[in-house]
């Protein structure tokens, strides 16, 4: 499998970042030759990773680096040889990250985020940069950056793209496709999702009755909600990971926006659907895979839904994952025939789960009572809580005079999907929008692409303070908002007012809706 990641060199500006992908059976040391080449360092210098995130889980004082960091043994961590272990045993989901240290002296940390798994292209080299974004500043120039000594030299992206992938070409190699896997992967689940809607399992669940397969491959729990017994949309919808869990806990509340809960949904969906409700790709995937349905309600659609995207056909790791979920949800449906009761879920209440146990190359599957606690998002710690910004920007920011009035900040998804290049998945800008409370007048707005990171919010931030050459007094704001900026907001020492909803915002949303 190739591995898309977006390393960032963190605390620049104007941000700095290579889009790549890679062979996911890598070492962490032949991911270092890369990110070498890609950012024109010259390997002068010690360097580690250390993982932040794997497996959807934020993880701590895991170094995988070279025993050369650490001859005196003064490390009070275990840290994992490089040269050993490859990217695949760390990074097992989207959004598994880690931060690359070059030079322990000017200390130039580099975030390596999953971006997402794909299947290797045939005719595609690896390693391969879809994009990069400005130079990396000249080796021992830290000094240079904190005293503002240090020019930026603008460059053409797609220029220093083709610079960069001339940088990769002598490590890049063809990976061997899996297409014949993937294609082995979609017949099971037609064939399974067969099985399972010939159990018409609509008639024995309630949508609010869920339960939870572990994945065994990555630990990963989804949650699977059985959909048909309002007698509309039949098959089953399952909710992927810590995130997954939230959505769903959204999808309980009455007054949640539809196209809100559809952008920032993290699921994959099942669904059994009339012949004209099928998309061109929905028919050619069930022609290609030997199938045929007749009647209503009988044929077969697999949706991906990613945060920031427009609902998109599977992918190789979903596919796996929705049969590992259809499968499981067929001994659950039985079990349920034969007296077992699901609980009603309300999220603080055990859930029935379907749990692996793995003996040399069998897997014995049995049903029990999970807690909640098992996977319940757990609040970010205060590592990960940072600053996101060069420090000599907030410094200038701090000269501004205060802007009295107070300001509501949100960030939300515009409806009008983008796709950039032909075939590739369309997605829906984020509009970043501050509002005076006093006049309603929009002061500030900006679009960014996809899923931006933590970096994102707070660099809008101070684009809006340099744009209005303010610092503000007070902002209102959403608590993910706050949470995504609190690091910055600290700095800045704006008063900060948590509200649950923002009616200037809402009236503009309104407006925008009404204008598309």
């Amino acid at each position: 499998m190739i591995f898309q990641f977006k390393v960032t060199l963190m605390h620049m500006s104007p941000p700095v970042w290579r889009r790549l992908q890679v062979d996911s059976s890598m070492t962490f040391y032949q991911m270092h030759e890369i990110i070498q080449a890609a950012f024109d360092w010259d390997d002068y210098h010690l360097h580690a990773f250390m993982m932040k995130k794997s497996s959807g889980r934020n993880i701590h004082q895991i170094e995988i680096g070279s025993d050369d960091n650490d001859p005196w043994g003064f490390n009070m961590h275990d840290i994992y040889d490089e040269k050993e272990e490859k990217l695949s045993d760390w990074f097992l989901v989207e959004k598994d990250k880690a931060v690359y240290t070059y030079d322990f002296g000017d200390d130039w940390k580099h975030e390596i985020l999953l971006e997402k798994i794909i299947s290797p292209k045939e005719g595609v080299l690896y390693p391969h940069c879809v994009k990069a974004v400005q130079y990396a500043p000249e080796e021992d120039s830290r000094g240079e950056l904190l005293e503002e000594l240090y020019e930026v030299e603008e460059v053409d992206s797609k220029k220093l793209t083709a610079a960069v992938n001339k940088a990769l070409s002598p490590f890049a190699k063809p990976v061997e496709t899996n297409s014949d896997q993937m294609d082995i992967n979609m017949k099971e689940l037609f064939i399974k999702a067969k099985e399972f809607n010939a159990l018409k399992p609509w008639d024995l669940f309630d949508n609010d009755e869920i339960f939870v397969v572990k994945d065994p491959l990555t630990s990963e729990y989804l949650f699977c909600s059985i959909l048909g017994a309002m007698g509309e949309e039949f098959g089953m919808a399952v909710y992927i990971g810590p995130d997954g869990y939230q959505n769903l806990l959204k999808t309980m509340k009455e007054d949640i926006d539809t196209f809100e809960l559809i952008t920032e949904q993290r699921s994959i969906l099942l669904s059994f659907v009339n012949r004209d409700e099928l998309e061109n790709e929905d028919y050619q995937l069930i022609k290609d895979n030997g199938m045929a349905f007749r009647g209503k309600k009988q044929w077969q659609q697999f949706r991906s839904f990613k945060p920031g995207f427009v609902p998109w056909v599977i992918e190789a790791d979903e596919a796996r994952l929705l049969t590992i979920a259809v499968e499981q949800a067929i001994e659950v449906i039985k079990e349920v025939e034969n007296g077992l009761e699901i609980p009603y879920f309300t999220g603080d209440n055990p859930v029935i789960g379907r749990v692996p146990k793995t003996q040399g190359d069998k897997t014995q599957w049995n049903t029990t009572l999970l807690s909640p606690d098992r996977w319940k998002s757990q609040q970010p710690s205060p590592e990960e809580q940072q600053l996101l910004v060069p420090e000599m920007d907030i410094r200038r920011s701090l000269k501004y005079k205060k802007y009295d009035t107070p300001i509501e900040i949100d960030f939300f998804r515009v409806d009008t999907p983008v796709q950039e290049k032909p075939g590739e998945r369309p997605y829906f800008p984020l509009m970043a929008v501050a509002i005076d409370q006093r006049s309603g007048q929009v002061i500030f707005q900006d679009l960014a692409e996809g899923q931006p990171e933590v970096g994102y919010y707070q660099n809008s931030f101070l684009m809006m303070m340099n744009q209005l050459e303010r610092n503000p007094r007070e902002v209102w704001l959403k608590s993910q908002t706050f949470h995504m900026l609190e690091p910055l907001l600290y700095e800045l020492g704006t008063t900060v007012i948590e509200a649950e909803r923002l009616p200037l915002t809402d009236e503009l949303k309104q407006y925008l809706a009404q204008m598309m």
